[in-house]
């Protein structure tokens, strides 16, 4: 067994002795991108929610003297926010599109460099 070596790059390929070859998706690496996958799509419908209260109780004029002063449109419907609501809306936004590219990504560079 001495001259036995087995490394795992981050490209997903083993090599066993100097041979390389693909390395099957393990279970690890097919339920973490589902977890991604999952949690963007929460983030995404909660960024939605959000969006939908805002447009239902905000204000439609700018109120400096509050702090509204960021518009927020929804299909032509504007509304003014103040910078935290600003603020909470695009980090739930921000959170869906990294949660979306971090599962997906990995996994589509994956199956690219498997051999068909």
């Amino acid at each position: 067994m001495a001259g036995f070596n087995l490394k795992l790059a981050s490209s997903a390929i083993v090599s066993i002795d100097g041979n390389s070859v693909a390395a099957p998706m393990s279970k690890i690496g097919k339920v973490v991108p589902s977890l991604l996958g999952a949690a963007a799509l929460g983030s995404w419908l909660l960024s939605v929610a959000l969006g939908l209260q805002y447009d239902k109780t905000r204000p439609t004029v700018a109120q400096p003297n509050e702090g509204r002063i960021y518009c927020f449109s929804n299909h032509e419907h504007v509304v003014y926010l103040t910078p935290r609501e600003k603020l909470q809306w695009k980090i739930l936004v921000g959170a869906a599109v990294c949660f979306f590219l971090t599962g997906t990504v990995p996994v589509s560079v994956q199956r690219r460099q498997q051999p068909e």
